[in-house]
């Protein structure tokens, strides 16, 4: 039996209130994450809210995941954010030209990066700060031929799931 006060409840590692009488619940998020999309090139963009930046990380989700990285990945970025990197979610559309692929969330990330600089948020970015590729999937594909496009595009890559060849 529910009772008529506030429970607390966890969605998705946030705590948030809802009362019983209210159909709609209030979600209070005390993470130490900053989600923003970016107007020009729609990335999604999490980065620490105080720490410093350690690291920029380029994420690609797997291929049904890719377009919306925010919703299906959001755990596992706000934990890289969490740990201090600033971390650049590029969407994309799936295509069997991956090479064009690769070249496009490429150019996407790279936009990304001069945007945040151009918006006066410089300090997510460091300039000396290393680069790695994180990709699922799909996104561990684009990766593997970013890097072989222009081998030194990241400082490193981390692949998961990588089998899809």
């Amino acid at each position: 039996m529910l009772s008529s006060r506030p429970q607390q409840q966890a969605f998705g590692g946030h705590r948030g209130v809802a009362a019983r009488r209210s159909r709609c619940c209030k979600l209070t998020c005390d993470a130490s994450v900053v989600w923003r999309r970016l107007d020009g090139t729609k990335a999604w963009v999490a980065h620490p809210r105080a720490a410093r930046v350690k690291g920029i990380i380029h994420f690609l989700g797997g291929a049904f995941a890719g377009a919306a990285p925010q919703i299906l990945y959001n755990s596992f970025v706000e934990q890289l954010a969490d740990a201090g990197y600033t971390t650049i979610a590029t969407p994309y559309a799936v295509t069997f030209r991956h090479d064009q692929c690769a070249k496009q969330v490429r150019q996407m990330f790279l936009d990304s990066v001069a945007e945040l600089k151009s918006k006066g948020r410089s300090y997510l970015v460091p300039a000396k700060a290393p680069v790695l590729g994180v990709g699922h999937s799909n996104g561990a594909l684009l990766h593997l031929l970013i890097g072989s496009l222009e081998p030194n595009a990241t400082a490193g890559n981390v692949v998961i799931s990588f089998n899809n060849l």
